[in-house]
């Protein structure tokens, strides 16, 4: 495959007619959105559901079809007729537009849409479609261009794409922290649903507990798609990635996988302050107790999802996937905790380490404090200049 290196002094590709309007009084985020649902007060659910991204909302004439540019500087072109209603026929006439941008890192935390991936084999085996991914089940990270959803309604009913067709995307580099260059090696991504319990889990020594109910978060993971993104230089001379979106009302995204050779498990211990209070039955939305990994220099963030299981005091805590974190990789831990009405959190800068031998894992200590929510917000938003 080649690299693209293609100037335009206006991208014929995305050169349609700009009859597109912005609008401020509708709301996608109640019944399309990841937004969550625990509004008690004091919880983390009500705190990432304040925190989390609004939409920005376009008008496009369907049968026309438009190009608009949001707030971040990110264009969209809608060809003609690509929208159907739910009956199938053709949507026409003006249709409301909603697009969300993850574009940094705080971004990522906030709204819960880290970028921990599933890696496909090689070519001969990667998946054939969105609906039906042949995927190996090997953990990574990805190095983050924006993740992008788009929406669309008309008089409050959802709409979707046509077959085959697909909303086109252009982001520059003024809306992203990470130097855009030309790469063979961006893709493009989708999430894919995690299952939110499990029979096997890991106790606080990474050994393998059999029959016990792992809780985790409702979350996603992204899967590689086989479609690759196209490097641009727009008319005003800034490098661009150029995406297609194949599928409303889901997150895509384009990315470099980070390269990590040698890869552990990672346990995070809480050893002052952690949340046992959660069930299966009363988890409606956020964990109670959170663990990121920003990685250093990259716009990059990893979730550690699960629930260590059987932990004396001071090893209860959050693991990730087995295997999927670089050996020698630098970042910032975050670590959060909801517990009695209080927030507890701590920033830790730290490198992940080799396993000791004999160990198929590495721990690293957490020791939160009680911060306010203006206090936690401001420590998401700082690992946007780690």
């Amino acid at each position: 495959m080649k690299n693209h290196f293609v100037h335009f002094a206006f991208i014929g590709i995305l050169a349609l007619s700009a009859g597109c309007k912005k609008k401020t009084d509708i709301d996608f985020r109640p019944e399309t959105s990841n937004a969550v649902t625990n509004n008690s007060k004091g919880s983390l659910g009500a705190f990432f559901k304040n925190a989390a991204l609004k939409p920005e909302v376009f008008q496009v004439n369907a049968t026309t079809g438009g190009k608009f540019t949001s707030s971040k500087g990110i264009t969209y072109t809608i060809d003609p007729g690509i929208f159907v209603k739910p009956n199938g026929q053709t949507a026409e006439g003006i249709v409301d537009v909603a697009v969300s941008e993850i574009t940094k890192p705080s971004e990522m935390i906030m709204n819960d849409m880290p970028t921990n991936a599933i890696i496909t084999p090689q070519d001969s085996a990667r998946q054939d479609s969105i609906n039906n991914p042949k995927i190996q089940e090997k953990g990574g990270m990805l190095n983050s261009f924006g993740e992008i959803k788009v929406e669309a309604k008309q008089n409050n009913e959802q709409l979707e794409l046509k077959a085959d067709a697909e909303v086109k995307v252009q982001i520059p580099q003024t809306a992203v922290p990470e130097p855009i260059v030309p790469t063979e090696l961006v893709k493009t991504w989708t999430t894919r649903p995690v299952p939110t319990a499990g029979q096997i889990g890991h106790d606080f020594n990474n050994q393998v507990v059999f029959g016990a109910t792992t809780m985790y978060e409702s979350c996603f993971i992204w899967l590689e798609m086989p479609k690759p993104c196209i490097y641009l230089v727009n008319e005003s001379n800034v490098p661009c990635l150029y995406m297609e979106v194949p599928r409303l009302n889901v997150y895509f995204n384009s990315d470099v996988l980070v390269e990590a050779p040698r890869q552990t498990t990672v346990l995070g211990y809480f050893t002052n302050v952690f949340n046992e209070s959660e069930t299966i039955e009363n988890l409606d939305g956020k964990q109670s107790n959170m663990l990121f990994f920003k990685k250093k220099g990259d716009n990059a963030v990893y979730k550690l999802y699960n629930n260590i299981l059987n932990a004396p005091e001071g090893k209860k805590g959050l693991l990730s996937y087995q295997n999927t974190m670089g050996i020698g990789m630098e970042g910032t831990f975050i670590a959060l905790v909801n517990k009695d009405g209080k927030f507890y959190a701590e920033k830790k800068d730290a490198t992940i380490g080799e396993p000791a031998a004999g160990k198929n894992f590495v721990g690293i200590n957490f020791t939160l404090n009680e911060v306010t929510e203006s206090q936690m917000l401001d420590l998401i938003k700082s690992v946007d200049y780690e």
